[in-house]
């Protein structure tokens, strides 16, 4: 999960002609674990759900298996190291990764944290170190006031560590690269909320045409559009107004699917310099060897400035095989792969 500076989304959206003309219906949902249970069989493993987990076997032999979207190819170590994004940056520093300025505090740490916040003379992102889909996250955090909201925020949903993360707010658009082994095998980007005026509709009308919109992707209709209204009146709009006609309007600048954010296709517009620090990222890191790798980026067709926010072991793939706009990546076979390659079995031998 990470944050936009608005006018990088745009010129986004605009090069890429996110219109709705061009949106992806998806009739079936589907599943990580769907996927990645089909690549099983396609590649003729036995399939065994065991407990909470369902395994992989040739004959009597166990290849590997997966619980919930964790893969056996990742590591205890790695999921630990994972689940605090303070340690995670710690590691992808220690490996030369670029990552944002930033540091962690206490919840109770909130003076030093004041002060540390006081530095920038830019803004800053404010998150919980444990937190997930986004929840306790403020971006483009720049005066006091706005850091009293944000803290209170991130503290009330930081869950194990009981710490609050701040970083500098770095400009770019959001990437989940989907490393496997030593190799990208899929990326995307995620957008915030937007819609794209006619000259004739106001906003409000637009966000009801991009909800009936999102309810023929099986996969994103689950998922509510959230309007942040406070973030709507410093752009100096309001639900009332009319855009002009091919005009970007971003109604939250948080980037999550889960408050009606999009995902769209960009494997082929990913630059071989941008891969190169997702797999470093995810090598930084032991026993990471099937991870979706988040990164802040100007373009994907360059790596200058980007930097790497978070390693997730459990990155969900339907993020790949069922994008709003773009080709759908068929992750599972390279998961189950790396499973067959950990066994020591050649996969070409297996089908």
């Amino acid at each position: 999960m990470s944050v936009y500076w608005h006018e990088h989304a745009k010129a986004f959206i605009a090069a890429n002609n996110l219109t709705s003309q061009n949106f992806r219906a998806h009739a079936a949902r589907g599943s990580h674990t769907d996927y990645v249970l089909a690549a099983a069989r396609d590649r003729g493993l036995r399939v065994e759900k065991l407990g909470m987990g369902h395994y992989f076997y040739q004959d009597d032999k166990i290849i590997g298996g997966m619980r919930s979207m964790l893969s056996s190819v990742v590591s205890s170590i790695a999921v630990s190291i994972s689940a605090n994004k303070t340690l995670t940056k710690s590691f992808l520093d220690s490996a030369g990764v670029p990552t944002p300025q930033g540091k962690s505090f206490k919840v109770k740490d909130f003076e030093n944290a004041s002060d540390y916040f006081q530095t920038f003379t830019s803004p800053v992102v404010v998150k919980p170190v444990d937190g997930s889909a986004g929840d306790g996250v403020s971006s483009g955090v720049a005066s006091h006031e706005q850091f009293l909201r944000a803290w209170d925020r991130a503290a009330r949903a930081t869950v194990s560590y009981g710490s609050v993360l701040i970083e500098k707010h770095i400009a770019g658009i959001d990437v989940r690269a989907f490393v496997v082994g030593s190799r990208v095998v899929a990326a995307a980007t995620r957008l915030p909320v937007f819609v794209i005026g006619d000259g004739k509709k106001t906003i409000s009308t637009l966000v009801e045409e991009k909800r009936s919109l999102r309810d023929t992707n099986a996969y994103l209709t689950r998922m509510p559009i959230v309007i942040d209204d406070e973030w709507l009146e410093t752009t100096g709009l309001s639900l009332e107004y009319v855009l002009r006609d091919g005009e970007v309007s971003i109604l939250n600048p948080t980037v999550n699917l889960h408050q009606g954010g999009e995902n769209i296709d960009i494997t082929d517009q990913l630059c071989p310099e941008l891969q190169e620090i997702a797999v470093r990222a995810a090598e930084s890191i032991p026993g990471l060897r099937v991870a979706g790798i988040d990164l802040l980026v100007r373009s994907p067709h360059t790596a200058e400035g980007a930097v790497v926010l978070e390693a997730n072991t459990k990155a969900n793939i339907a993020v790949h095989q069922l994008p709003a706009y773009g080709d759908a990546v068929n992750v599972g076979p390279a998961i189950v792969d790396e499973m067959l390659t950990d066994a020591n079995v050649c996969a070409d031998r297996v089908a």
